[in-house]
Order: structure tokens, then C-alpha cells, then sequence
């Protein structure tokens, strides 16, 4: 039955109306707090789209400068190859003279040594005919007729070698130059290619100055809604503290496993506990061993309550505490009056990828899971399982291993919200007390 057909009921209560309003009142809170909390995560979503759009849109223009200058580099290859393939033609050129120059003067060699041989006879035939100064002219003609055949011989055997060597000279050039043209074709084709890119990067870079655009106005939109939550949460707020102080929240609405937290009014010294059982109406605390110390170095006769419900605090002062003689013994708050109510404070978040063991009680079993942020008041988790589909309102146990804060690597809290995103469940909790040592190290990790 909604809240519409509880109000419309014949012969309604006063007493009902007031459960009836403090419900509303606490529900709205509670999805006051559901809405902020989404709205600050879509925020920090938002500003994570938008910072990496910027860090894409910088990316996209050093790449897009990289694509013009390879392009550039390119060209200036094209003309380093244009000119080196006009250098290999004059070469080749020149080689290929070169050979028909030395096969030509190889010929010209032949015939002088051909000649020269023709001499060598001559002068043999006349040397055998005349005798004296004559045969020691035809002597000598014959020794540098020789002489000139010996060198010719070996100008010969150099100019083979040249002409060889030429030879080789020319098929090797002639590969290097194929070898250039198909450079030249393959840098034609990479810049071709790099045209290509280059048009392509200019459509994503405005599309993503685009995106940019869109996700710095979704950026401004969420905090507007956010800055709308967060007034209606402070008016709700301000009204359960009002109902609280006009009588509408009591002790009826303490129930075991809530904290408790004791502090003496003479010395300051707290005692941080939880509800053990409410009989009759009466708040027990159970007679552990930290109860129990705590109670006998203070002996202080008031003291000042805090009980945590829900969202809310309920402080009462100068109240006493008894010690109940039973089959179990309690310590017993002698809570009198109306309490005074304050909405739990808002702490900031820090976002963590921390994998976690998730414990949900109701079913006793245990998932893996992934941190998403944390709070002095509570934290995220992202998680496959299916059992959190329908889970609000159901006790949920993390366990962090690499958690820095080894006091807090184990916490606690109540399913206030889940949400499926895709193939997980975003689960939002809320923690039974505020963790201060987990407030001081969100609070240093982000500054």
C-alpha cells in the first residue's frame, strides 16, 4: 500500500499520520541522497569524458601536424629520388661510354701490339743481314720494340680489366636504379596513403571538437542538477530535523546493530558501540569487553547519545547508563526525551579501481567485485553478481586486500541503490557510522 491509499484510509491515526510522514520524510532523504550520489558520479563521468576529449582532441592535432609532415617528407623524398634516378642515368650513361671506350682502346692495344710484333721480326731479319753500328741500331730497335709490346701487354690486360669492371659497373647501377623506381613507387603510394589519413583525421578532429562541445555541456548540466539536488536534499533535510525536533522521530526507531556512540561529558572520551537488543522499548548495549572497561574508567553520571538510523542522528544528553542484571547482561540507556535529529554529513568521494570481495549476509555468499569510490559515509562497487538486482536495503560486507588504509580493508554497510550498467550492478552503500580515518585519507589523496 503507497503513501496515497494510506492517507485516504477512514479513521486514519494520528499516529499513523506521523509514521506515515516521518516514512515520506526519511524515503525522500534517502533518494535525495540516492539522486546526489548518481548525479556526482555522472558528474565525475562527465568531466572524465571531457578531459579526455580534450587530451584526444591534442593527440588528434599532433597527429594530424605528424600526417602533414610526413607528407611534406614525402615530397621532398620524391624529389631526393627524382634526383638521384637523373644521377644513376648519367652514371649509367657514363659507364656504358666508358666500356665502349675501353673496348675500343682494347682494340687499338691489339693493333699496336700487333704492330709491334711486326717490328720485332723486321728488325730480327735486318739484324741477321747487317753487322756494326747497324746491327747495334737493329738492337736496340728490337729492345724497345720489345719494351713497347711488354707495356702494350700489360696496358692490355688493365684495359680488359676496366672494361670488365665497367661492365659489372653498369649491371649494378642498372639494379640500384630499379631498385630507386620502386622506392619512388612505394613512396608514391605511402603518399597516397598519407592523403588518405590525412582527410580522415580532419573529419575525426571535428568530430571530436564536436564530442568536446557536447560533453563539456553535459559537464554543465549535471552540476546545474546537481547544485538543484542538493537544494531539495538541504529543505528535506531541514524538515526531518524539524519533525525530529517536534517529536516525530523517537526510540521506536532504534533497532539492533545500530552504532552507538558514547561520550562522556566530563572527560570527552567516547565509546564507539552498536544497539545489542531493544526489550520493552529499552536501548541494550551487551556487556563486552570494551563496554565494560569503558564504563568502569569513567563512571561518569551523564553522558551524550548518538545513535545512528539510517541517514539520520539521533542525539540525546545528559543521559545515564544502568547495568541490566538478566540471564544476559546489558547496559541499559536511560534515554529520556525527545532526541534532537541531524542529517549524517556529506564527505567527498575518491573514485578507486580496487578489486574487492563483495559479502552479501541475506544470501551468505561471496562475489568479486571492483572498488568505484569511497567516502568517510560510505562507497561504490561495480559487480556481475545477480543477486544485487533487487538487493536495496540488504547488508553487503567489502573486503579491500590492497586498500592502503589497512584499517579499513573490511567495511560494512546497507544497499541503498543498484543499478545495472550493461552486464554489472552499481551498488551504492551507506555505512552504519562515519569513518574519519577514511575522510582524512580521501581528503589528502585529493588535494
Amino acid at each position: 500500500m503507497d503513501y496515497n491509499e494510506k492517507y485516504f484510509e477512514k479513521n486514519i491515526s494520528a499516529e499513523s499520520i506521523i509514521e506515515l510522514v516521518k516514512d515520506a520524510s526519511n524515503s525522500i532523504v534517502d533518494g535525495a541522497t540516492v539522486v546526489r550520489e548518481l548525479e556526482e558520479e555522472n558528474r565525475d563521468g562527465a568531466a572524465v569524458v571531457v578531459n579526455s576529449m580534450e587530451e584526444l582532441a591534442g593527440n588528434t592535432q599532433m597527429l594530424n601536424e605528424n600526417v602533414t609532415s610526413t607528407m611534406e617528407g614525402t615530397k621532398e623524398i620524391n624529389n631526393q629520388v627524382a634526383n638521384l634516378t637523373d644521377l644513376l642515368g648519367h652514371i649509367v650513361q657514363t659507364s656504358e661510354k666508358s666500356t665502349v671506350d675501353a673496348v675500343e682502346s682494347l682494340g687499338e692495344v691489339e693493333n699496336a701490339l700487333q704492330a709491334a710484333g711486326e717490328i720485332e721480326k723486321l728488325a730480327g731479319s735486318i739484324q741477321d743481314a747487317v753487322s756494326g753500328d747497324a746491327a747495334k741500331a737493329v738492337a736496340d730497335i728490337l729492345q724497345f720494340a720489345s719494351q713497347i709490346r711488354q707495356n702494350m701487354q700489360n696496358v692490355n690486360e688493365s684495359i680488359g680489366m676496366i672494361a670488365e669492371d665497367c661492365g659489372e659497373l653498369c649491371d649494378e647501377i642498372q639494379m640500384v636504379d630499379e631498385t630507386v623506381k620502386k622506392v619512388e613507387e612505394s613512396n608514391n603510394n605511402m603518399a597516397g596513403n598519407v592523403k588518405q589519413m590525412q582527410n580522415i583525421m580532419g573529419c575525426v578532429m571535428e568530430n571530436v571538437i564536436d564530442c568536446e562541445t557536447i560533453a563539456a555541456t553535459m559537464l554543465s548540466k549535471y552540476e546545474e542538477t546537481l547544485r538543484n539536488v542538493e537544494k531539495i536534499e538541504n529543505v528535506v533535510e531541514k524538515l526531518v530535523e524539524e519533525l525530529g525536533e517536534g517529536g516525530f522521530m523517537s526510540l521506536d526507531d532504534v533497532v539492533p546493530g545500530m552504532k552507538v556512540v558514547l561520550t562522556d561529558e566530563g572527560s570527552g572520551k567516547e565509546c564507539h558501540t552498536e544497539v545489542a537488543a531493544v526489550q520493552d522499548g529499552k536501548i541494550m548495549l551487551g556487556a563486552t569487553k570494551e563496554n565494560t572497561d569503558y564504563f568502569a574508567q569513567n563512571n561518569a553520571s551523564k553522558y551524550e547519545v548518538r545513535i545512528i538510523v539510517n541517514n539520520a542522528m539521533y542525539i540525546w544528553k545528559e543521559q545515564e547508563v544502568t547495568q541490566e542484571q538478566s540471564e544476559e547482561n546489558f547496559y541499559r540507556l536511560m534515554l529520556e526525551g525527545k532526541p534532537k535529529v541531524v542529517n549524517r554529513r556529506k564527505y567527498p568521494r575518491l573514485a578507486m579501481e580496487n578489486a574487492c570481495d563483495v559479502y552479501l549476509k541475506a544470501k551468505d555468499l561471496s562475489f568479486p567485485g571492483k572498488m568505484i569510490n569511497i567516502s568517510a559515509g560510505g562507497f561504490a562497487v561495480s559487480c556481475m553478481a545477480d543477486e544485487f538486482a533487487d538487493a536495496i536495503g540488504e547488508k553487503i560486507r567489502i573486503t579491500i586486500p590492497e586498500f592502503e588504509l589497512t584499517n579499513a580493508r573490511q567495511l560494512s554497510g546497507t544497499i541503498i541503490r543498484t543499478t545495472k550498467d550493461r552486464e554489472h550492478y552499481i551498488i551504492g552503500c551507506r555505512m552504519p557510522e562515519d569513518n574519519m580515518e577514511i575522510r582524512a585519507y580521501v581528503e589528502k589523496q585529493l588535494k
